[in-house]
């Protein structure tokens, strides 16, 4: 892929631009020049990318500007002109984005697409812009909003495509913060027992050293998806689901600091005072759980009822 290549495409997508402008009525345009303009922005993120492998990052500074440029004056033009080209123009920018790691402007983008529904677009340009929308909150640290994101981008793609796959991985990891279990057959269907099966067991039954264990072993896997912050913040989960089960098998809401530990070594895990002052600490802030300390007599009290709870991602 060349320099002269990704001009050729900038210039078929001033083309399109023109004839979107032409031929638009009440913001919809025919489906012929609309096709033209998906296709020619499509072309030329895919020429950038190409020329970024190639030439390197600091090498195709120019070339990005130029590409970034492009959809910022797009973005007005589908906008005012052809709202239904707006989801496969910023499918393709948050394409863009994502590969070069440039996430500040997605904002403007989200929005611009957040009063459209699917019919003004084909169903693939609809669950590619709500995957990486999806994908972009889950960056900006915003876990609800990809959860709505995702799902929605899942309800519409093929179980039988690779897509979906793609989709599931990190919605299984979102549903797992909020005490959500996948089905083992779904797992096997998709390919995804190896790093899923351990993992999964290890959050349900509260078993630290196998959540760290699994995590270290599969790093390299969640780090590929974008999701190892997002995996280690499902510790909190498996301390939270085995502290859950050591209040119930004593039916008290007073539990010595003793309880815990005792629990925690069941699995071969060893925890200081200190450190498990902190664990609950932490909880608390994250409102996984509800419960007082009192360092002095080595115990926690909690309430009566409902002392537990899940990520609510508000």
């Amino acid at each position: 892929m060349s320099v002269v290549e990704r001009e050729r495409w900038s210039l078929e997508v001033d083309k399109a631009v023109d004839l979107v402008k032409a031929n638009s009525h009440e913001g919809i345009v025919p489906s012929q020049y609309s096709k033209k303009l998906n296709d020619s922005v499509l072309q030329l993120v895919l020429s950038t990318i190409e020329l970024v492998k190639v030439l390197g990052k600091d090498g195709s500074e120019d070339i990005i500007t130029k590409t970034l440029d492009t959809f910022r004056s797009l973005l007005s033009v589908v906008n005012l002109n052809a709202n239904n080209s707006t989801y496969s123009v910023i499918a393709s920018a948050f394409h863009l984005f994502n590969y070069l790691h440039i996430f500040s402007q997605m904002d403007d983008f989200l929005s611009s697409a957040q009063h459209l529904i699917k019919e003004d677009t084909t169903r693939s340009m609809y669950c590619m812009y709500h995957y990486y929308a999806g994908m972009t909150m889950l960056i900006k640290n915003k876990p609800s909003d990809a959860l709505i994101h995702l799902t929605e981008a899942i309800n519409y793609i093929p179980a039988d495509s690779p897509n979906y796959r793609k989709t599931l991985i990190p919605l299984i990891v979102l549903h797992l913060r909020k005490g959500e279990y996948p089905p083992q057959q779904l797992l096997s269907t998709h390919h995804l027992e190896e790093e899923f099966t351990n993992l999964i067991l290890s959050v349900e039954r509260g078993d630290v050293v196998l959540y760290e264990n699994e995590i270290r072993k599969h790093e390299a896997f969640f780090i590929h998806h974008g999701l190892f912050l997002l995996v280690e913040s499902l510790k909190l989960i498996v301390y939270r689901n085995l502290f859950d089960l050591v209040q119930k098998s004593l039916n008290t809401n007073k539990i010595l600091y003793s309880a815990f530990q005792n629990a925690l070594s069941v699995f071969g895990k060893t925890c200081s005072e200190t450190e498990l002052e902190f664990i609950v600490a932490n909880m608390v802030y994250k409102g996984l759980m509800k419960c007082q300390i009192y360092h002095q007599f080595k115990a926690f009290v909690l309430p009566p009822s409902n002392a537990f709870s899940y990520f609510e991602d508000k």
